[in-house]
C-alpha cells in the first residue's frame, strides 16, 4: 500500500502540473478569477500530496488509514478541478464569452454585491453553480435562447448564502437563518405532537426527512427563487411554466 500511494501521489502531482499548463493565457478578463482560483486550489492539493508522501508520520501503521482517506479526498478535489474548472477554461468559446458578457451586465444592473461568476456551457445538469469556484454552468445551447435565462438570477444568489464576513450580504444570510429556524421549529412541534399521539411511525419519519431536506436543499433553493423573483419579477415564474405537469 505504501508503494502504491507513493506512485499514485507522484502521478497525481504531475497531473496537477499538466492541468495548470492547460489553463489558457489568452482568455478575456472575465475568466481571470476562475483561472487564479484553479491555480491556487491545484497548488494547495499538490502541497497536501507532498506532505502525505514525505511526512514520516503517515508511514506509521496507526496513520495509514487516515493517509488513505486524505488521499481519496485529494483525488476527488482534483477530479472536480479537472472536469469542471479547467475544462471550462480550456474549452471556452464564443458562446461562453457572450454569456459572460450578459451575466456581467445583469450583475451591474441589479448591483450584485459579489464578484460575478464565470459562465460555462459545459453543464450536464441544467443550470447549477459551484460557489467554491464561482463557476456557473448552463447547458450547451442555452445562450442562443431566452426562455430559461431567468435561471441565471436564481444561481447568482447561491454564493451569497455561503460567502463569509461580508456586511453587504449578511442581512440575506440572517433572514435565511431566521427562516430556517422557523421551519425547524414548526417541524419540531409537529414531531412532538406525533410523539404524544403515539400513532404510526410514518408521519415522524416524514417530518424528519423534511427537516433534512429543508436544511440541505429546500431553504437554499427557496431563497434563490426569492432573489430571482425580487430582482427579475414575473419573468422568473413564467420561465418555469414549462416545468409544470398539467393533468
Amino acid at each position: 500500500m505504501d508503494d502504491y500511494l507513493k506512485g499514485a501521489a507522484a502521478q497525481l502531482i504531475e497531473r496537477g502540473r499538466v492541468l495548470t499548463a492547460k489553463i489558457p493565457r489568452d482568455l478575456p478578463r472575465d475568466y481571470h478569477t476562475l483561472a487564479q482560483t484553479s491555480r491556487q486550489r491545484i497548488n494547495a492539493q499538490l502541497e497536501h500530496l507532498k506532505q502525505l508522501s514525505e511526512s514520516p508520520l503517515f508511514s506509521q501503521p496507526p496513520y495509514r488509514a487516515e493517509r488513505l482517506r486524505l488521499f481519496k479526498r485529494i483525488v476527488a478535489e482534483m477530479d472536480i478541478l479537472e472536469t469542471v474548472a479547467i475544462a471550462a477554461l480550456d474549452r471556452a468559446k464564443p458562446d461562453d464569452h457572450r454569456l459572460n458578457n450578459l451575466l456581467e451586465r445583469i450583475a451591474l444592473e441589479i448591483r450584485f454585491p459579489l464578484v460575478t461568476p464565470v459562465v460555462t456551457t459545459l453543464s450536464q445538469q441544467y443550470f447549477h453553480i459551484y460557489p467554491e469556484l464561482n463557476l456557473l454552468c448552463v447547458p450547451l445551447t442555452e445562450g442562443q435562447f431566452l426562455l430559461h435565462l431567468p435561471d441565471l438570477y436564481h444561481e447568482l444568489n447561491h454564493p451569497s448564502l455561503v460567502e463569509q464576513n461580508d456586511p453587504l450580504i449578511e442581512p440575506i444570510q440572517e433572514h435565511f437563518l431566521n427562516a430556517l429556524r422557523d421551519v425547524l421549529g414548526y417541524l419540531g412541534e409537529e414531531e412532538s405532537k406525533e410523539d404524544r399521539r403515539r400513532g404510526p411511525v410514518q408521519p415522524r419519519f416524514l417530518l424528519r426527512a423534511w427537516e433534512k431536506a429543508w436544511v440541505k436543499y429546500w431553504m437554499t433553493e427557496f431563497f434563490c427563487d426569492l432573489f430571482a423573483t425580487y430582482t427579475l419579477g414575473p419573468a422568473f415564474a413564467w420561465s418555469h411554466l414549462h416545468l409544470l405537469r398539467i393533468t
